[in-house]
């Protein structure tokens, strides 16, 4: 776990907590645009996805991970809540942003 933190830390892509209600606001509803990456809290983000966090961030998008088969506070996973129906192939990615429905790439 320590590992996939720090690279991802150094890399500049944000952690998204499911038990963190603020974290989980500003994301689906904030408005503010994310690139996030479903990925288990132990596991590393994708090669690529770390070399363009950094590209990501200067044009004003925030690369983040998250932890999709994760309970969120509804009781679903983000894959329940927002992907129903939709194949869940790893690498996973979705894009956030303007309050509307995260959708996947």
């Amino acid at each position: 776990t320590k590992f996939s933190t720090t690279i991802r830390s150094a890399s500049g892509i944000v952690t998204i907590r499911t038990d963190v209600a603020s974290d989980l606001t500003d994301l689906f509803y904030g408005g503010e645009p994310f690139i996030v990456q479903c990925v288990s809290p132990t596991d590393n983000v994708n090669r690529v996805f770390i070399e363009a966090a950094k590209d990501l961030s200067t044009a004003g998008v925030t690369p983040a991970a998250l932890d999709c088969n994760a309970q969120l506070p509804s009781g679903k996973t983000t894959i329940e809540r927002f992907f129903e129906g939709k194949k869940y192939e790893e690498p996973f990615f979705f894009y956030a942003a303007n309050r509307m429905k995260p959708r996947s790439f």
